[in-house]
């Protein structure tokens, strides 16, 4: 009985530890990499547009917390954020709120960076993006 309170113990304590991330390593050039939907009300032809939308942005966020977005060879500019409470990477393309962007980082190492990014009743997406 004991045993099995200490591993429902640790195993919620190893789930809800967050690693640190360091702002710093969120300055560069991101490259989305894998698209993961976990959406499954939307069609699977929709889901495929939007993966290969998904695959063909990059992100470029300055040190300066200045940002732009590549992606079907439309750029946008913007300005980005990092939430360490809730881990959110935030940014924003518009000034009137529209054009937000938000991913939860799930982790970051070696140059990977893998978020979800919750789209409300539809589900949410993962993603992973590389340094480039």
């Amino acid at each position: 009985m004991k045993l099995s309170a200490l591993l429902i113990a640790l195993t919620f304590l190893c789930s809800s530890y967050r690693v640190p991330i360091d702002t710093n390593d969120l300055v560069g050039s991101w490259k989305v990499v894998e698209f993961d939907s976990h959406t499954p009300e939307l069609s699977p032809v929709l889901i495929k547009q939007a993966e290969a939308v998904a695959l063909s942005t990059e992100y470029e966020l300055n040190a300066d917390h200045s940002c732009k977005v590549l992606y079907m060879g439309e750029i946008k500019e913007g300005k980005w954020s990092y939430n360490p409470e809730n881990q959110e990477l935030n940014m924003q393309f518009a000034e009137d709120g529209s054009g937000k962007d938000v991913h939860q980082i799930l982790s970051l190492e070696n140059g990977k960076m893998k978020t979800k990014q919750d789209v409300g009743e539809l589900g949410y997406i993962n993603f992973v993006l590389q340094k480039q």
